[in-house]
């Protein structure tokens, strides 16, 4: 299958104009308990997603997309983290790459074989909406 592939070369990535605002509705499978995490291509994901999916590649789907299968030494971190959110805790490992994460609008992950969790970081906007809301509803 020629769209998911092996990124080749830095420059590709560095002058590719990807919408970082979706992800494809339909993405390959790969198969029950495998996961994956899924993120557009920016001039910054590449690298944030080379760490987290180290030693496994990081792979493109539709020119666009980034995504990997995630190594066993990820996902026992996770499970020692405790955390009760798979796509909080990706997003979390994001940021702590020193990823510009301005520009991640959306993500997907997939712990299991269910349905993949799409995200989107909160942004001022949202916080604001989540605030205005709590101070109209304890205002009743």
């Amino acid at each position: 299958m020629s769209s998911n592939t092996s990124l080749l070369n830095l420059t590709d990535i560095a002058t590719r104009e990807c919408d970082t605002h979706q992800l494809p509705s339909r993405r390959p499978s790969l198969g029950d308990d495998v996961p994956t995490v899924w993120i557009p291509m920016t001039n910054d994901s590449y690298g944030g997603m080379s760490e987290i999916c180290s030693p496994n590649s990081v792979n493109l789907w539709l020119d666009c997309v980034l995504w990997c299968e995630l190594p066993d030494e990820y996902m026992d971190r996770y499970k020692a983290s405790g955390s009760d959110s798979f796509d909080a805790y990706f997003n979390r490992r994001l940021k702590d790459t020193g990823m510009n994460m301005s520009q991640v609008v959306i993500y997907s992950t997939e712990e299991k074989s269910a349905a993949p969790v799409t995200g989107r970081p909160l942004s001022i906007m949202g916080l604001s909406t989540v605030a205005l809301a709590t101070f109209i509803a304890l205002s009743i």
